[in-house]
């Protein structure tokens, strides 16, 4: 019995024994994965931190080749190219090994390539452009060595505003008109007030977008629209050609699937993107589903807030298109407006004057020195008083300011045509010289007080 209670005893510690190995492989292997799961959670982590870094300097990148075209009308390639060297700089582990914004014609053509034709997607779709493909490089890599690329191709629109049947750059007001058929493109940067007098229509023949909201309960004077005040039928097209039929007849235009009367749209109580008039409540309820559906985006606005410029929560995708030069006290209509002497045709402004782009140039001015401008050849025998009928025998006479040596013009010759100018000759005209220098062209009655002695002579017609 004592063999078999020592042999028991010696069992007991080779069993513990075994047992504590087994015990200490299972807290081994704990370990290791632990530690394994540590280090694929950092890696993760890593990987994830470098990428939201890759992709917040792809968005950078974004936003300063969209500022670049903002600011200047069309940039030349060095300055696209530019852009490459404007990496974020706000987190120091990581580095840009690869930052690079260039055409897709690449940084050594200028200007870059671009292609003339329709935007085929977005809120401006339809829209003939000058597009621009530009091609966006990023690669993040942090002190760790984790390692983000991304690439982004874009293509930058640049849409040429003259193409809109009305462009506006504030509120725009269609109201208490007749029967008005309305053909061209329409957007405004701020609201957009649907009207017709009481018992006409507004046909609407294409696309219609606002920044701001589009109003049709109250116009912009605040006064409700009523039976008798702007609440004719309004019509919106919702296809291409949608009114064609409604805007060969408008005065007996009636609605149809493809032209809608904006009252019969189910907008509840109102019948716009607000409740009311200006600043009123947004129309939640409704608004989008009938602008982005019942009108299939024929009729859109951007909610948007005209100081900050940013889109509203209730927008149906209307952007803000401001012309490059617009900012600060500078506005839109700048852009028929002749340029004062100090400015620089290659500035911003000067780059977007009709008189700085135009080919040719018929200007209007109280007298013959500020027909001139900047880029004048010096000329003055270029310079034509556009007059009509003048008889032949009257075009010998010294014409225009004192001193000037111009002529007046019987018409001007274009292809074989002559063109003729202001109003018609009258029989029983009278001349005077004046004493002192006057308009170009000066009508007025006989017994004007006119002096005989100048060598200048003036045209003053009676009949």
């Amino acid at each position: 019995m004592q063999n078999t209670k020592f042999g028991s005893r010696g069992f007991t510690l080779i069993a513990s024994l075994l047992l504590l190995m087994l015990m200490s492989g299972f807290a081994l292997g704990l370990l290791m994965m632990v530690n394994t799961e540590q280090r694929v959670g950092g890696y993760d982590l890593n990987n994830t931190y470098t990428f939201h870094a890759a992709e917040g300097a792809m968005e950078k990148m974004t936003s300063d080749l969209a500022s670049t075209f903002k600011s200047i009308q069309s940039p030349n390639t060095a300055q696209i190219c530019a852009l490459s060297g404007n990496y974020p700089t706000w987190d120091t582990t990581i580095t840009y090994p690869i930052y690079n914004v260039a055409p897709v014609s690449g940084c050594t053509v200028n200007p870059p390539t671009s292609v003339w034709g329709p935007i085929q997607s977005g809120p401006d779709a339809g829209l003939y452009a000058q597009i621009i493909p530009i091609t966006m490089n990023v690669e993040a890599q942090r002190m760790t060595g984790e390692t983000v690329s991304m690439t982004r191709t874009a293509e930058v629109a640049l849409i040429p505003v003259f193409q809109f049947g009305v462009f506006s750059d504030s509120d725009l007001f269609f109201g208490q008109s007749p029967d008005l058929g309305f053909a061209g493109r329409v957007h405004t940067n701020g609201d957009l007030y649907l009207g017709v007098a009481g018992g006409y229509n507004l046909v609407f023949g294409d696309k219609l977008s606002a920044f701001g909201n589009v109003i049709r309960e109250q116009m912009d004077n605040t006064i409700p629209i009523s039976a008798g005040y702007n609440g004719g039928t309004v019509m919106i097209p919702t296809q291409a050609n949608g009114c064609a039929t409604q805007m060969a007849n408008v005065p007996s235009a009636t609605a149809s699937a493809t032209c809608v009367d904006i009252a019969s749209t189910a907008l509840g109580t109102s019948l716009g993107s607000v409740q009311d008039g200006h600043g009123s409540a947004q129309n939640t309820a409704s608004w989008k589903s009938v602008s982005t559906g019942t009108y299939s985006g024929y009729l859109i606005d951007g909610n948007g807030n005209l100081v900050t410029q940013q889109d509203g929560t209730n927008s149906t995708g209307a952007t803000d298109l401001t012309l490059p030069f617009v900012n600060g006290t500078t506005n839109a209509v700048q852009v028929i407006r002749l340029p004062p002497a100090s400015e620089s045709i290659t500035s911003v402004l000067g780059q977007n004057r009709e008189a700085n782009l135009a080919q040719i140039r018929i200007l209007l001015a109280d007298n013959e020195a500020q027909l001139h401008l900047d880029d004048w050849n010096g000329n003055a025998s270029e310079d034509y008083q556009l007059v009509s009928m003048l008889p032949t025998a009257l075009q010998a006479l010294p014409q225009g300011n004192a001193g000037s040596g111009t002529q007046p013009q019987a018409g001007i010759t274009v292809n074989g045509h002559v063109y003729y100018f202001g109003e018609s000759y009258c029989t029983g005209n009278t001349f005077w010289a004046p004493t002192t220098a006057s308009p170009v062209a000066e009508v007025g009655t006989v017994g004007s007080s006119y002096g005989t002695t100048a060598s200048t002579v003036y045209i003053v017609g009676t009949s």
